[in-house]
């Protein structure tokens, strides 16, 4: 089964540090969170790590908080610079 799993992507400069700091996160749900200076890395980890909880919950037979991650309505995306 495969879900499309909107996710929000937020570029920070902690510590007011040149280096950007990628941070990715599912749009709907609360958990999974990532962070890399590097985007592509970011997005890895977060594929990963999600990939691993879901599959738990297949195998824990938790198919309720399994359907909740399949919410994926039409998203428009939008960039606003502030």
């Amino acid at each position: 089964m495969n879900f499309d799993i909107p996710i929000h992507i937020k570029q920070t400069h902690p510590h007011s540090d040149k280096t950007p700091v990628y941070e990715v996160r599912p749009l709907f749900m609360e958990g999974e969170v990532a962070r890399n200076e590097h985007l592509e890395r970011a997005v890895t980890q977060f594929a990963r790590d999600l990939r691993k909880r879901l599959y738990g919950l297949v195998r824990n037979g938790n198919h309720g908080e399994l359907m909740r991650w399949s919410f994926s309505p039409e998203v428009e995306d939008h960039r606003y610079d502030l």
